[in-house]
């Protein structure tokens, strides 16, 4: 199977996510602070790409939001192993662990792409994250559709967003 089809596969299984709002902030805020040049891109100023920076929190999004419809996940995870749903492999793992499991698939097929790991390989530490999180905050209508992030009473979302981030820092 192509990179491609893998691609479209992943997007059609329908997995809930919350990645999409980290981007602008991980793109954006580059200019400012780690100064990341992505290679083959001949500018003169930095530059993280839209799907780098998706990219570089996607396992640990995915890992966040298993729990939300781990037979959803679990089909993501089957995809991204290229086996079938009803392979041993996957329909053996319990709803608790899809996440983890998920979360290595991910990285693996990101890695064979060559996407640096995670926000520290472009330059990001730890302290960068509450500036990433209150930049990531004000996306209400994005954050809002995302399980365990914009459907729990009372809560804004900046726990969660700052766990994922912390989880995507190094992997």
């Amino acid at each position: 199977m192509s990179r491609h089809e893998l691609s479209r596969k992943v997007t059609t299984c329908d997995v809930p996510t919350s990645v999409y709002p980290t981007n602008f902030q991980i793109s954006g805020l580059n200019k400012k602070g780690p100064r990341y040049k992505h290679a083959g891109y001949l500018v003169d100023h930095p530059i993280i790409p839209h799907g780098i920076s998706v990219a570089l929190t996607g396992p640990a999004v995915f890992q966040f939001t298993a729990p939300s419809s781990p037979d959803r996940h679990r089909q993501a995870l089957a995809i991204f192993k290229q086996t079938s749903l009803l392979d041993q492999s996957i329909t053996s793992i319990p709803d608790s662990a899809v996440g983890p499991h998920l979360f290595e698939a991910i990285a693996s097929f990101l890695d064979a792409l060559g996407v640096p790991r995670g926000l520290e390989a472009v330059g990001y530490t730890k302290e960068d994250i509450p500036m990433l999180v209150e930049g990531t905050l004000p996306q209400r209508r994005v954050l809002d559709l995302a399980p365990g992030v914009g459907d729990v009473a009372g809560e804004d979302g900046r726990e969660h967003l700052t766990k994922m981030l912390e989880a995507s820092l190094k992997y």
